[in-house]
């Protein structure tokens, strides 16, 4: 008996460490750093806040340098903590992969009441604050973490991922003013919050995780911007999963932001690179306390976060998938037909990048009505979690 332990402990072994770094989950055990204080800003309330955030990084790593990820917990700006269940799974798992994650205690509550959209809004702004300053604490830090500050991504869920967004792709207050009054910003000490962490160094990121979120404006995202990956459910009535207005506690302030789905098919539109899962048919924050949507949403971003480091991402690149779309031309459907039976996804995208179709399906084959279509040439992308392909049609 003793021996047949040791034989399957030593398979275990041998299968983790076959693993690909920041792909696979290479690393059994993490070491975790609590209440380390990452700066100071004055809160909604009017006094002097101590910012803090946990680290969470691979135990008994030798790399010298490793990327980071930087989590932002939900709550609507005023609830929530950095140890919270929303977000603590992704940091432990992503450091299991061998980057080093924070979670990130930012500051919440409301400066006046009843809440209105510029009350609201400043506490956005506040979040945006301490998320850029946790970002130039690392940099100031990085041989301490053994960060390498060329690759930092900020990821968030709900009102974390709504800061995620704004930090990621809101670069000057005469964007801002497009959404609001820039004075918000400037009242409380600009985008960058001041001096409230590690003043001096850069806030610039690599790459945003969106969990749930969403963004006052699509246009705030430019070519030639960081890439995205986006996860929502398409029925969710708290961040909209398209463009809508987004209500404070069920409050309507006349909010109307662009959401998970519009943010991928612009950013794809003008050449930025995005990726968007949709749990078709769920709410907000379907991967909280369901194991099956928490797997899915980490096997659907470990690849493209993987391949934000400009690593060989063969394995993480999905295989090319065996499909036939017919008839090709076609007027009324278009009927998709895979080799093997699996979950896909489907994309119909116009010549100027606009997403005309988005579903999926179970099994090897789909047929999609496509006689509403304009006639013109279409592109049709199927995605499982392992493999892709995209090829053209002609709609007659």
């Amino acid at each position: 008996m003793q021996r047949i332990l040791t034989f399957l402990l030593l398979l275990a072994l041998q299968a983790k460490s076959q693993g690909v770094r920041y792909l696979d989950e290479v690393f059994d055990s993490l070491t975790v750093i609590s209440n380390v204080s990452y700066g100071t800003a004055v809160n909604a309330s009017g006094q002097s806040q101590d910012l803090k955030l946990d680290i969470y990084m691979p135990k008994n790593d030798t790399a010298s340098k490793r990327p980071l990820i930087i989590w932002a917990h939900g709550g609507s700006f005023v609830s929530g903590s950095k140890d919270n269940a929303e977000i603590v799974p992704f940091a432990q798992r992503f450091a299991k992969r061998g980057f080093v994650c924070a979670s990130i205690q930012y500051r919440l509550g409301l400066d006046g009441f009843p809440p209105n959209q510029q009350i609201v809004l400043r506490s956005v702004i506040r979040a945006v604050q301490d998320g850029k300053g946790s970002v130039r604490f690392f940099r100031e830090n990085a041989s301490t973490y053994n960060i390498d500050t060329t690759h930092i991504f900020f990821g968030g869920s709900s009102a974390g991922a709504i800061t995620a967004l704004h930090l990621g792709y809101l670069s000057s207050l005469a964007e801002f003013q497009l959404e609001a009054d820039s004075s918000l910003v400037t009242g409380l000490g600009g985008l960058e919050g001041g001096n409230s962490a590690s003043p001096g160094y850069s806030s610039k990121v690599h790459g945003v995780i969106n969990l749930c979120g969403a963004i006052g404006e699509k246009v705030w995202i430019e070519p030639g911007d960081i890439p995205v990956a986006s996860v929502h459910g398409s029925d969710d009535a708290v961040v909209p999963y398209k463009s809508a207005e987004i209500k404070f506690q069920g409050l309507p302030l006349g909010l109307f932001v662009d959401g998970s789905f519009v943010i991928d098919s612009f950013a794809n539109a003008i050449g930025v690179q995005s990726a968007l899962k949709t749990f078709y048919g769920q709410g907000h924050v379907p991967y909280v306390g369901n194991a099956t949507y928490l797997d899915s949403t980490i096997n659907f971003l470990a690849p493209h976060v993987y391949s934000w480091l400009g690593l060989n991402v063969s394995k993480a690149t999905p295989t090319e998938l065996v499909m036939n779309a017919y008839p090709n031309p076609t007027s009324q459907w278009l009927n998709i037909q895979v080799l093997s039976a699996g979950n896909y996804q489907v994309k119909i995208l116009n010549l100027n990048g606009q997403v005309v179709y988005q579903g999926d399906f179970v099994g090897k084959k789909i047929t999609i009505p496509v006689q509403d279509f304009v006639s013109g040439l279409y592109f049709v992308s199927i995605q499982s979690e392992t493999q892709a392909r995209t090829v053209k049609f002609v709609k007659e």
